[in-house]
């Protein structure tokens, strides 16, 4: 089981910190449900898969992108976050901007 399974709210870590996310408003997540329908459109028949809700490594964090575009057999660590992500999509909003391009507030 991945340790992202046993949290019951969305977060992220970072600099080692578990960090609670917000909810997402209904503008997010129509932006989100059209975006994974494009980009996944756009790869039928390609050698990639799209997922939302998996966490990547990144240097000091582990990030939950809102959409990542991967090769098929992508390379996970064993608790089962992403190595190698070939893209990123996280939209942004005014209360999380600073955060999501990696500045504080």
């Amino acid at each position: 089981m991945r340790f992202s399974e046993h949290l019951s709210f969305r977060w992220n870590t970072w600099d080692g910190e578990i960090v609670a996310m917000a909810g997402n408003s209904e503008a997010h997540g129509l932006i989100v449900a059209s975006t994974t329908n494009l980009v996944t459109s756009a790869l039928i028949g390609k050698p990639f898969k799209t997922s939302a809700g998996v966490s990547v490594k990144a240097p000091v964090s582990y990030l939950v992108p809102d959409l990542i575009v991967y090769c098929s057999g992508g390379e996970f660590t064993k608790e089962g976050q992403l190595l190698n992500p070939l893209v990123i999509f996280e939209v942004l909003s005014n209360s999380t901007e600073l955060y999501d391009r990696g500045q504080s507030g």
